[in-house]
This record gives structure tokens, sequence and C-alpha cells, in this order.
């Protein structure tokens, strides 16, 4: 875009860092941040600043991640925290999932999300202790996970999926379909799939 004349916006700047963060190129999405930062800081938002620590916290890079979280010019907000949570989760993290877990809770008391992070990142760490901790908390405030749904859309009418909802009118043809997708995948690889209903 610079080399045809094209000056980057926010929006074009979000997209290159959020493309560098799915692709885990951690180096380079700090120099395109980093670049921002020198050329043209008007144009970094709250949201370039939480897709950096997202990068971070996804790739590993904690202690990088908390510096940077330590050198924002402004409170980080939820996102943030959510962010560095989600990268504990999938590093097993403990120590700065809690910590984080506990920013995301002092800023909203009610947030499921974090809870489930955070009961996640433990069973994934093997300690079972904790999972069971914090469903007794959830259930004790009367908390529950929000159902995960899709849908999609044919011949104009939308059709609309809810984790553990098994009311749609077409659910037996749906599931027939699952397992026939499910047996052509066993017989054309090793994968191992269980369908829960």
């Amino acid at each position: 875009m610079q080399v045809s004349g094209i000056i980057p916006n926010d929006v074009t700047l979000l997209g290159l860092l959020w493309a560098c963060n799915h692709a885990g190129l951690v180096d380079k999405g700090f120099k395109y941040f980093d670049q921002a930062r020198l050329q043209e800081p008007s144009i970094l938002k709250p949201e370039h600043y939480a897709c950096m620590v997202d990068l971070l916290s996804r790739s590993g890079c904690f202690k990088e991640a908390e510096l940077f979280l330590g050198d924002l010019p402004f409170d980080p907000g939820l996102g943030f925290w959510k962010a560095l949570l989600g990268g504990c989760q999938i590093h097993s993290n403990m120590e700065l999932g809690e910590f984080a877990a506990r920013k995301i809770l002092a800023l909203d008391p009610e947030d499921v999300s974090s809870y489930v992070m955070l009961s996640n990142a433990k069973s994934v760490a093997g300690k079972w202790d904790g999972v069971s901790s914090i469903r007794r908390e959830m259930k004790e405030k009367g908390m529950k996970r929000v159902p995960g749904c899709s849908w999609i859309e044919i011949r104009s009418r939308v059709h609309v999926f809810v984790s553990g909802d098994r009311n749609h009118h077409l659910k037996d043809e749906i599931y027939r379909v699952l397992r026939s997708c499910i047996e052509q995948i066993r017989d054309n690889e090793s994968f191992n799939f269980e369908i829960s209903y």
C-alpha cells in the first residue's frame, strides 16, 4: 500500500496485526506496531494494544505481555485481561491466568467466560481440584455458561443451532448426515471423533 502511495489507517494496521497474531508472527507484529508508534502514533487505538497483548500471550511470551501491559498509556480493560487469560489457557500458565482472571472479575464480577477459561486451563494442566473449586464457585453464584450458538442461511431461511439444544425440527436428519460425515472421515483418516447428544 505504501509503495503505491496509499497511507494505511488504523483499520489497516489492526488487520495487519491480527494477521500477524493468528500466524504467530511476533517479531513482525512488533515491527509494524513500533513503526506505527514512531511514525504515526495518532492511529493507535486501544484495540491495537489489545491485539499486541493477544499476540504475545498466544505465542507464550508472557514476560513481554506483562511488560507491555505495564507500559500501556491507559488502564487496560476487560479485553486486555481476557487476551492474557486466553494465552494462559493455551499454554497452561496457571499463576498468570489466575492473576488475569482476578483482574477480569474485579472489572466485571459476573463475567462467566473468565471462570470457564480458567477452569479449562486448569483442566488442561490436570489440576482437577482447581477445576472443581471453580465450578463449585460458579454454581454457588448461580452462574451458567452461555451456550455456543451458530447459524446458517439456506434458501432465505436462517437456521439457528444452540449447543445442547435438541429442538430443531430436522435434528434427526442433521445428526444422520453428521454421522455419515464422521464415518467417511474415519474411513479416510485416523481421527477419533465422538458425537454427543
